[in-house]
């Protein structure tokens, strides 16, 4: 098999993996005073929350939120289209992106305004770059079919291109070969239907193998944090991409699809989000130290997206099955 099944781990008591946490309040609420918005998109911008948004159906009143933790509005700006989804460059400017235009946002003393749009071309280019730090530039390079990632760097204002952080899976790249030779030998030997079936489990494998190794790298001031769940280490680097230490994960996870780490940018803790359930998500804080979880705190509504998680409070978007117009914004204070 070219991805293999993870040992059970051995029972432990719970001491032993497990820290101790006091919940200080599982209070949900939404954020957004507006009931009737479908929100789309939210970030965080000099202590307010922004919040893109329209009123359904039929997308109309486009608009952005700029509001304080309290949910009061400091700003309220109308956009010419409904936005599609809100995106921060490496440089740190905010934009709000619809289906045929970018828009550069600016926030200044609570009030937000908007210049003039970019072509999508853009956007295309700035999503190139990862993350930026230290005046060090940061490119992600995928190669999907051999199984390849590298992370390379340049420095503000340098031309020069430096090999930084890199992730190579060797073994799925020979297995995902030899499957694709046992499809062709299927379909020479006058197997069509085999071969089909070979190259849809070949297709389900790689996909699965490549989850394990697209995992995201989070910066911080001198450091890059790596989370491979491949080789089931939390990893950390200098901004030159060499391995300064390495703490084995003490958590089981059985699939990488769906869950994902969140970095809380106040207070530097990291989360793992776990959706295996989606109608009972959890969020529990990952020990850097140990690399064990502390204990898992149960998201409060069901079928929830893009959480995050900001000053030890979580944020996400939940849409009420019994109002398919409306999607808010809601807060829920657990750490």
């Amino acid at each position: 098999m070219k991805v293999s099944a993870q040992e059970k781990p051995a029972m432990r008591k719970m001491q032993d993996t497990l820290k101790e946490i006091t919940i200080h309040s599982q209070s949900v609420k939404p954020v957004l005073h507006s009931a009737r918005e479908y929100v789309v998109d939210y970030d965080f911008v000099d202590g307010y929350i922004l919040v893109a948004s329209y009123s359904s159906p039929n997308r109309k009143d486009p608009k952005l939120f700029l509001l304080s933790k309290a949910g009061d509005t400091a700003s309220l700006l109308y956009l010419p289209e409904a936005p599609d989804e809100l995106f921060k460059s490496c440089a740190g400017q905010m934009y709000c992106v619809s289906s045929r235009a970018m828009y550069p946002l600016e926030v200044d003393t609570g009030n937000l305004s908007v210049r003039q749009a970019y072509d999508l071309s853009v956007f295309d280019q700035l999503k190139t770059c990862s993350f930026a730090t230290q005046n060090q530039y940061y490119y992600k390079i995928a190669d999907r079919q051999h199984f390849n990632i590298l992370y390379a760097y340049r420095k503000k204002d340098d031309s020069v291109w430096h090999p930084g952080i890199g992730f190579d899976d060797a073994k799925t790249r020979d297995a995902s070969n030899e499957e694709w030779g046992a499809v062709l030998a299927l379909l020479a030997g006058g197997n069509p239907s085999g071969a089909a079936k070979q190259a849809g489990m070949r297709h389900l494998l790689n996909k699965n193998a490549y989850a394990y190794l697209d995992q995201p790298l989070f910066p911080e001031n001198d450091k890059i944090r790596s989370f491979d769940f491949r080789s089931r280490q939390i990893c950390t680097y200098d901004l030159d991409g060499r391995l300064m230490e390495s703490v084995a994960m003490r958590f089981d996870f059985r699939n990488v699809q769906r869950m994902e780490v969140i970095k809380d940018p106040v207070t530097n803790e990291y989360y793992l989000h776990r959706s295996d359930n989606n109608a009972g998500q959890t969020l529990a804080r990952i020990d850097l130290q140990t690399g064990a979880l502390f204990v898992a705190i149960p998201i409060e509504k069901p079928f929830i997206s893009k959480l995050k998680v900001f000053d030890s409070e979580i944020y996400y978007l939940f849409q009420n099955p019994a109002e398919p117009d409306v999607q808010q914004l809601y807060v829920q204070r657990g750490f």
